[in-house]
């Protein structure tokens, strides 16, 4: 993964078009988007997401490193690219597991804790990354599950032209160890960027 996106940043991976859009263009799309939902009440949005998104095209830190410095690589917070939805509806009404059906799952190390047979609060809205609120730790999940708690969290793109997966792995490479035991995704893992490329060709090619 470190080899990977070690020449994606060097713009060796895949053809650089010096035309294509950065990625706060979409980011701004989104928000503008967001804003005329919300205004329609189609959606409803909490005071963060009514914040104007924070953008940066600024390459110093990949420039200091070595990287190409004309990649339009855009730097944002999580919570301007991905939904998150509770997992109320979601959770298994018996913890009586099967040895087949529908996956219960957690976002720890174990995964699936089982299985069960109930039909009803399947998620499929897919593919999907799944986030424990205390612990921070995430998965990329691709088939129906079920989950164990409260306290998972369902990640999900604000727009499709984005590639769920990278941004998942990007993720992974976010220095944060928590410290207390609290709910971390809106007051605190939210907040933290990552890096995207401008187009989605180049997030599927990393």
């Amino acid at each position: 993964k470190d080899k990977v996106l070690d020449l994606a940043m060097k713009g060796k991976l895949v053809k650089q078009d010096p035309n294509d859009e950065p990625a706060s263009v979409l980011l701004q799309k989104i928000f503008e988007e967001k804003k005329k939902l919300a205004k329609e009440g189609k959606i409803k949005l909490s005071k963060d997401e009514l914040l104007e998104p924070k953008i940066s095209d600024d390459n110093d830190y990949y420039e200091k490193l070595g990287y190409n410095s004309e990649l339009n690589w855009t730097k944002c917070q999580i919570r301007d690219i991905l939904y998150y939805e509770q997992p109320t509806k979601y959770i298994v009404h018996s913890a009586k597991y099967t040895e087949q059906g529908i996956p219960v799952l957690t976002a720890g190390k174990s995964l699936i804790l089982g299985y069960t047979t109930e039909n009803d609060g399947i998620y499929e809205n897919l593919p999907v990354i799944i986030f424990d609120d205390f612990v921070t730790s995430s998965k990329y999940i691709t088939y129906r599950f079920k989950v164990k708690s409260s306290a998972m969290k369902m990640l999900t793109l604000k727009n499709e032209e984005m590639n769920l997966k990278l941004i998942f792995e990007l993720m992974q490479m976010i220095d944060f160890v928590p410290v207390d035991h609290q709910r971390h995704w809106i007051s605190q893992y939210s907040q933290f960027e990552i890096k995207l490329p401008p187009t989605i060709e180049e997030q599927t090619a990393i």
